[in-house]
């Protein structure tokens, strides 16, 4: 069941302390990855119906090479069929919303608040997490320039003056050469009101289309991490070409005149899954523990 992003929930403040990191307490998260229409479409990973901070918020305190994606919530893509990620076209628009929680209207820093600025990292590598930790979050994966967390028009209260109670918008667009399949966002909101203070949300985006209507493969280079998935079965036929009728993979809708379903997971056609990754068998082959190699070289 969809429900609007505009309403403003609130919960208990929780505190939460991570083993490796101090973590956070306060709506430090994104509420919508996709919205439109006065709905969201599309949620962060391990969405919490309740809403609860334990669940969805990930604080860094440290500039050490630590993961950026909140350990054992959001370092796997996991969704359920109320709250599915964003599904997106190259070159498509999403809006992404999130609570200021007082840290544009009442925060003090020290004598207005100043929320600072947020950063979007896209993986360019379909269906493979990237960007692990800290030093991946890298100009050359930056999705645009730095945003203001103060979208100018939002507040928790709606009580200043050209503001109204609501979330926080931003929009980014999907990198036109973004290739079919599952790719990793990191949202990164450099607050640091006293010190290193950050905080991070991974999201997914499923690029369904094409840019210009033709399909677009996937890089045929191997990635450079191992893949966690175990399947790495072939199907033994693909769609024809001339088929348009929208089919579903592992509950992901896609176009089988554009893709494949193979193993659980969707790849251009001409191209088979390993694990989570897709290649070209023409040049590679996929090893045990779903390791890609080159044709010419042994598993």
């Amino acid at each position: 069941m969809l429900f609007s992003s505009w309403k403003l929930l609130t919960v208990p403040t929780l505190l939460l302390v991570s083993p490796a990191l101090l973590s956070s307490y306060a709506h430090s998260w994104l509420e919508c990855t996709d919205f439109r229409d006065g709905k969201c479409h599309g949620w962060q990973r391990g969405w919490s119906p309740q809403h609860r901070d334990t669940d969805m918020t990930y604080k860094l305190l440290t500039t050490d090479d630590v993961p950026v994606c909140f350990p054992g919530k959001q370092d796997n893509p996991t969704y359920t069929d109320g709250f599915p990620m964003a599904r997106a076209s190259p070159g498509q628009k999403l809006t992404i919303t999130y609570l200021e929680n007082g840290h544009v209207t009442k925060d003090q820093l020290p004598t207005k608040p100043d929320p600072k600025t947020f950063t979007l990292h896209w993986s360019p590598v379909a269906n493979v997490d990237t960007i692990k930790t800290r030093s991946q979050l890298t100009a050359a994966n930056q999705l645009g320039g730095e945003l203001p967390f103060d979208d100018g028009k939002c507040s928790e209260d709606g009580a200043q003056p050209g503001r109204s109670k609501g979330p926080c918008q931003a929009s980014f667009t999907v990198p036109s050469s973004a290739t079919p399949g599952r790719h990793q966002v990191v949202w990164h909101w450099k607050f640091n009101k006293a010190g290193t203070e950050e905080y991070t949300a991974c999201f997914d985006v499923l690029v369904t289309g094409s840019n210009g209507g033709s399909p677009t493969h996937t890089s045929t280079t191997p990635p450079s991490l191992s893949s966690d998935a175990s399947s790495t079965s072939r199907p033994s036929a693909r769609p024809s070409a001339k088929a348009n009728v929208d089919q579903t993979c592992n509950g992901q809708h896609y176009d089988p005149a554009a893709y494949v379903c193979d193993g659980g997971h969707l790849c251009p056609l001409g191209l088979r899954s390993c694990g989570e990754a897709c290649y070209d068998a023409k040049r590679y082959q996929c090893c045990a523990s779903n390791r890609l190699s080159e044709l010419s070289q042994q598993c």
